[in-house]
């Protein structure tokens, strides 16, 4: 990039005589009418990197010092100022460093082209590390407080993103990088997520499934951000692009803009892979669980199946295999004593369990209370899995005293209730979590087998036509729905209510078939989405046998 030269002269023939002011390294611009001196200033100052003057214009002995002075009212980051002196005028080289001038250079000597031209180049040099520290400065301090503004609200996003960022760093740096590109790879990794600042908390926290429309708000948070911070100072394209694209996938099924393969820019790449990465490493919805295995593995996974770009992945294998992507954020003692504590639940030895798990806690809570109702959670569903439901609710029950309004903690406490036979229990909690998130998904749906399992059939209904509001492809709505039409059927048939009883068993199949229609046009069903369909089948075939 040419360095832009205001040479602000009484006479342009004098321009010419400077031949050290090469023109493939310079753009010269000459003011030889003074009378257009201060409005080329007040104009265009913020344009030019290095302004040359001679000290006296015309009749006004101090010129130069007075454009100078001017400068530097008119920008931030006025350009760099040398001053031409006279031989006679050398006197005056004092004042003009004085007033702020990069330097002097005196006029009449054999060597002065010469200088003048290093002396430009150094003048260039230096505005230009000024400008990028300070302007670095300015930006450091805009986006930390929309950074915090964002990630106040969870400490843990603070981790996270911290993580991601200097994973994301590393990789460029393996991919051979310039220092200027991993500045803006850092800052664009690190502002990603400042368009969450403008999403509700509700909709950023929420556990479970998201209805359609708070998806749709979600994905818009890559667009807010880039629009926030296109307007803060000094930011480059290329970290534009990072906020943008970060939620863009290889294959083209990303979002807001649905870009593939290469169109996606390199520094948003890096940062999705990084993002992919941590996902695994420590899941949103299980956070205490780290695993840096697991997480190398899916997105080793992620690249084979072309979600993600392939040649990233590699680099960021490499930086793993050297170790360095460990060394960020090390697993801690409290890791190792989650580690021993599942070993044990392999053998069944619970009272071990319990030990390492009570350890590793009290290290957490230590740290950040927040993080232990987090680890609580990773706990009870630790007891869960191993059917140890007691326990599993006394875990969740600690993670509602550490954190009050975890709506989480009071559903999976229904859960290991619902486990335990206990409906009423398990009702008022599922009600909890769904008072704190109305539109808790999971929680309605629980609520909603709880009840159906306890007789309350009307109540039942409620709790399904809620979850399918919220969420009209959920096919255990539907067999919910079709279970409480199939109950009242066999009601009304045994009192002789024969026509309404008939009603009610249309009403049981459609639902019954629209969950089967919405299993179906899956291509692959897991365990639970297998055993959903074969009792769906088999609620059919039973309802069929009903007079």
């Amino acid at each position: 990039m040419k360095t832009n030269v205001l040479f602000i002269t009484g006479d342009s023939s004098a321009v010419d005589s400077y031949g050290a002011l090469n023109k493939d390294i310079f753009n010269i611009t000459t003011v030889s009418d003074l009378s257009k001196v201060l409005s080329t200033i007040n104009d265009g100052i913020s344009s030019y990197d290095v302004i040359v003057t001679d000290l006296t214009l015309g009749d006004a002995q101090s010129s130069g010092t007075e454009i100078l002075e001017r400068a530097k009212k008119l920008t931030q980051f006025p350009p760099e100022c040398i001053v031409l002196l006279d031989r006679d005028r050398v006197d005056q080289a004092s004042e003009c460093l004085k007033s702020g001038a990069f330097a002097f250079v005196e006029k009449g000597r054999p060597e002065t082209a010469a200088i003048l031209g290093g002396t430009v180049e150094k003048a260039a040099h230096y505005h230009n590390l000024i400008r990028e520290r300070q302007s670095k400065s300015v930006l450091s301090n805009m986006s930390e407080a929309l950074i915090k503004a964002s990630e106040s609200r969870d400490p843990f996003r603070y981790r996270h993103s911290s993580r991601i960022t200097k994973w994301a760093v590393l990789v460029g740096k393996r991919m051979g990088l310039t220092r200027q590109q991993l500045s803006d790879l850092e800052v664009g990794a690190r502002l990603r997520n400042i368009g969450l600042a403008l999403i509700p908390d509700i909709i950023i926290t929420k556990p479970g499934r998201r209805t359609d429309e708070e998806k749709k708000l979600l994905e818009e948070h890559p667009r807010i951000g880039y629009d926030i911070a296109k307007d803060i100072p000094f930011i480059s394209d290329d970290v534009l692009d990072a906020i943008l694209y970060h939620h863009e996938m290889y294959d083209g099924s990303g979002f807001p803009m649905g870009l593939s393969g290469r169109e996606i820019p390199l520094y948003a790449m890096i940062t999705r892979v990084a993002i992919d990465f941590e996902h695994a490493f420590s899941p949103p919805d299980n956070r205490a669980i780290r695993d840096p295995e697991r997480a190398k593995n899916k997105i080793i996974k992620s690249a084979k199946s072309g979600v993600l770009d392939p040649e990233v992945v590699d680099y960021f294998i490499q930086v793993y295999d050297d170790g360095d992507i460990t060394k960020i954020d090390p697993l801690s003692h409290s890791d190792e004593l989650f580690t021993k504590a599942k070993e044990e639940a392999k053998v069944n030895k619970f009272i071990e369990v319990r030990r390492y798990c009570d350890d590793a806690l009290a290290e957490i809570n230590r740290e950040h209370e927040f993080f232990g109702a987090f680890f609580c959670i990773a706990i009870g569903d630790l007891f869960f899995e191993y059917k140890q439901y007691k326990d599993a609710s006394d875990y969740y029950k600690k993670a509602i005293k550490l954190r009050p309004g975890y709506a989480e903690a009071f559903y999976k406490r229904g859960l290991a209730f619902e486990q335990q036979e206990m409906w009423e229990r398990a009702d008022w909690h599922y009600s909890v979590a769904t008072s704190m998130i109305p539109t808790y998904i999971e929680a309605h749906l629980s609520r909603g087998q709880v009840l159906y399992k306890g007789g309350f059939l009307d109540e039942a209904m409620k709790s399904f036509e809620r979850v399918i509001n919220f969420a009209p492809d959920l096919a255990a709505a539907y067999l919910g729905r079709g279970r409480i039409f199939h109950e009242r059927c066999i009601l009304l048939n045994e009192k002789g209510l024969f026509t309404n009883a008939s009603e009610s068993k249309i009403n049981a199949r459609g639902n019954y078939e629209k969950a089967r229609g919405l299993m179906t046009v899956k291509n692959e069903l897991d365990q639970i989405e297998s055993e959903l369909m074969d009792e769906i089948i088999q609620a059919l075939e039973s309802l069929e046998q009903l007079e």
